[in-house]
């Protein structure tokens, strides 16, 4: 058995995955074209018919979650700008252009 270490391998690892995501990247491409010049039912196999359609819901899955995310950090950022940078602090939150202190109740 060749002697080997994990470095080496990890490494080997990433650029599969880079080369994978590459392709995954250019046969979307492909696919895309091919559905919007109207051939894809003459050109996709089967089995490419179906790796579209998983391929299309994942990435519509993923817009839905990147969507979801981008909602909840502004969210989260307008809760945070309301505080004072004080309060901020107090949290251990970053600074976000809080407010410098709150108007006296009456």
């Amino acid at each position: 058995m060749p002697c080997n270490d994990g470095g080496q391998r990890e490494d080997r690892e990433g650029a599969m995955l880079d080369r994978l995501n590459i392709v995954t990247r250019l046969l979307c491409e492909l696919c895309s074209k091919a559905v919007k010049a109207g051939v894809e039912n003459d050109i996709f196999s089967p089995e490419m018919a179906k790796w579209w359609e998983e391929h299309q819901a994942k990435d519509r899955a993923r817009f839905r979650q990147e969507q979801e995310q981008e909602r909840q950090d502004r969210l989260r950022a307008r809760a945070i700008n309301k505080l004072t940078t004080a309060e901020q602090k107090a949290l251990g939150l970053p600074h976000q252009g809080a407010r410098k202190s709150r108007k006296p109740r009456k």
